[in-house]
């Protein structure tokens, strides 16, 4: 009898009792928008603000405090002519939030921005530098608020 309890308890563990990797979706969440070919000038103002929000726990009210924060890498930033808002210009599709949309037209009818996923998964970045239609960066704005 007791030969036979030892045995149970040695295979337990082996009969599918341990803890398994749960499928809880997709590990990364992906852009609906092109990231490659950014400009460098935004990649490092994207890791700015995250740096600056992980500091502080809030995003700068101006990108010219980004100057004064202490964890910018890139800069100046009180001299750029970028459109910025720490809570957003816009909602995209599937809620992608803009923060900084460049100040020019780089390709034909679309504009690099830097955005907020709806939902950050752990491990991806929490800001990502995509290329976004003109037209679609102007209906969120004007959805939100502005022109």
């Amino acid at each position: 009898m007791r030969l036979l309890l030892l045995a149970c308890i040695c295979l337990l563990p082996l009969t599918g009792c341990i803890d398994e990797p749960r499928d809880g979706g997709p590990k990364t969440q992906v852009s609906p928008w092109p990231e490659s070919g950014a400009p460098d000038a935004l990649l490092v103002l994207a890791d700015d603000l995250a740096a600056c929000q992980a500091a502080t726990g809030r995003l700068p009210a101006a990108l010219a405090q980004l100057d004064r924060s202490g964890v910018a890498s890139g800069g100046p930033y009180a001299g750029l002519t970028y459109v910025y808002h720490p809570t957003g210009i816009g909602v995209l599709r599937d809620g992608w939030r803009v923060l900084v949309a460049d100040d020019r037209v780089r390709k034909t009818d679309h504009v690099w921005c830097i955005v907020r996923p709806p939902v950050r998964v752990n491990g991806s970045p929490s800001l990502r530098v995509v290329l976004i239609p003109m037209i679609e960066l102007r209906e969120a704005a004007a959805a939100a608020g502005g022109r």
